[in-house]
């Protein structure tokens, strides 16, 4: 579905992404993992088209978005559904309202149409009744989760999920792993998961790409990764798990 292939990008004399080749398999869920400053994010921003390369190209179902006219890649975005690391709602409005700004902005549905979609997708990921409560009335958990349903609203190809579990315990944070599983089996979605979240991510992801230092140092099925004995990969994960277990620990006890 989306092929990345030798992407370069620098701002001004920093080199951010030095040749990076990634595939995105239809219908599974890829987690792009490494250390803050990697190059994760502006990876995910020339993948839905908000960054233009200085070199390489992306291809998505074989459409070069890098050489895309704005109507063709306006039309490529529509595919595109995105959890933002803190949820991203709007304070100002209702998690109904969060929910159906999509639809009020790309579809010409009826008010009535719109509320029985958003009870749907709230329902689908276990917040149902919710439409009137405020964003501020939500915790981090619940936030995500209106995100998700927003991300989702439009039914969309393909979903990124950039730190979905950012600022949530484990327990929660695995919760929201779970949704995504959910939303892979029932939606037939393809995921693109950008995260720090180890050990879990490994138990979701049917493949993970290693980007360190600007360039996709491994990316295979989760479990290859996870055993790999290259030393650089083997620091990060274990550096990851010790974080995980320190936050469970001060969870427990």
């Amino acid at each position: 579905m989306i092929k990345v292939v030798d992407l370069h990008k620098s701002f001004g004399r920093q080199k951010v992404l030095k040749g990076i080749n990634l595939e995105i398999r239809p219908g599974e869920i890829t987690a792009i993992i490494g250390r803050s400053g990697s190059g994760k994010t502006v990876l995910i921003k020339h993948i839905v088209g908000l960054l233009k390369p200085d070199k390489g190209h992306i291809f998505i179902d074989g459409i070069d978005i890098t050489q895309a006219d704005a109507k063709t890649l306006k039309q490529i975005r529509k595919r595109f559904g995105m959890l933002f690391q803190e949820a991203a709602l709007f304070d100002s409005m209702t998690v109904g309202e969060n929910i159906a700004f999509p639809l009020r902005e790309h579809t010409k549905l009826s008010e009535k149409e719109i509320k029985r979609i958003v009870r749907e997708k709230l329902e689908l990921v276990g917040l149902p009744g919710t439409e009137n409560k405020m964003p501020s009335e939500l915790s981090g958990g619940m936030k995500k989760r209106v995100g998700l349903a927003r991300a989702i609203v439009l039914e969309p190809e393909i979903v990124i999920y950039d730190e979905p579990t950012t600022g949530l315990d484990p327990i929660s944070s695995a919760s929201i792993y779970e949704l995504i599983l959910e939303m892979e089996r029932h939606l037939n979605i393809t995921s693109i998961i950008i995260s720090h979240d180890v050990p879990t991510i490994f138990a979701v992801a049917n493949r993970v790409a290693v980007l360190s230092k600007g360039r996709i140092v491994m990316c295979d099925e989760a479990e290859k990764v996870l055993r790999s004995d290259d030393p650089e990969i083997k620091n990060f994960l274990t550096a990851q798990m010790q974080k995980f277990h320190t936050k469970l620990s001060q969870l427990w006890f």
